[in-house]
């Protein structure tokens, strides 16, 4: 990890470089932002299973992770409307699994209560290269822009 944040740095020095000396449409930035992390897979409600033969209920509850994004990019502006912009981000993500089953299991004729509460976070962090277009509207020097691309 430290060797990537060293290339990163080296590569955003030698972009500055060529920035100075006259390649304006080449711009170097930093960039955040909050991650409502959360998986597809739908593990609320209330399953059924069996236990050595006893019928029990879980109730399954999923949530968001809030987490968040740090990294940079260079951004190269091919004309005054078109860019190409290439990033390198940090992510984590991930989603909370909180889980419940209170039941009373008769043994040999003995009530029995069992009560279970778990939680667990599943914690995913990863680097990502998304590579983006970015198209300017307007005359202006603050400007709209519409910006999409795979990750």
């Amino acid at each position: 990890m430290k060797n990537l944040f060293t290339l990163f740095f080296l590569v955003a020095i030698i972009f500055t470089s060529l920035n100075s000396i006259g390649l304006s449409q080449v711009k170097l930035g930093v960039r955040g932002g909050l991650n409502l992390a959360n998986v597809s897979e739908d593990l609320g409600g209330t399953e059924t299973f069996d236990f050595e033969g006893i019928p029990l209920q879980i109730t399954l509850d999923q949530s968001n992770r809030t987490t968040f994004n740090a990294g940079g990019f260079v951004e190269y502006w091919f004309s005054p409307m078109f860019a190409l912009q290439i990033n390198l981000l940090y992510n984590q993500k991930g989603f909370l699994i909180e889980g419940s089953l209170n039941e009373t299991i008769i043994e040999q004729g003995i009530p029995i209560n069992v009560t279970v509460d778990a939680e667990e976070t599943i914690k995913l962090s990863y680097l990502s290269f998304p590579i983006l277009a970015k198209v300017a509207f307007g005359e202006s020097n603050v400007k709209p822009y519409i910006i999409a691309g795979p990750e």
